[in-house]
């Protein structure tokens, strides 16, 4: 089949949902961090602790994964370690 314009428009919808979660995605994981570092500041706290779900060793290491995301995204230079270029530009169309 053809590439038209209406398989275009699914493309762009597509595209527009997935820069969508990953923006939501960047945002929580400023969230979560946030709660992990004032969590850290303050001292190890017995309740911070392995779950149903993973470890606490395992969520420290997830933290991680999202502390890349943010700096890979580099949203209006917000990261503290810019190993890339901020990426808003590339974003704005789909957020509108």
């Amino acid at each position: 089949m053809a590439f038209d314009a209406q398989k275009m428009q699914a493309f762009s919808e597509r595209t527009r949902n997935f820069m969508t979660n990953l923006e939501a995605a960047y945002i929580e994981a400023g969230r979560l961090d946030d709660i992990y570092t004032n969590e850290a500041a303050s001292g190890s706290d017995p309740a911070w602790g392995d779950t149903s779900i993973a470890t606490a060793a395992e969520h420290v290491e997830a933290i991680i994964v999202m502390r890349r995301l943010r700096d890979a995204l580099a949203f209006d230079g917000q990261s503290q370690n810019l190993t890339a270029e901020d990426q808003t530009a590339r974003f704005t169309p789909f957020m509108q």
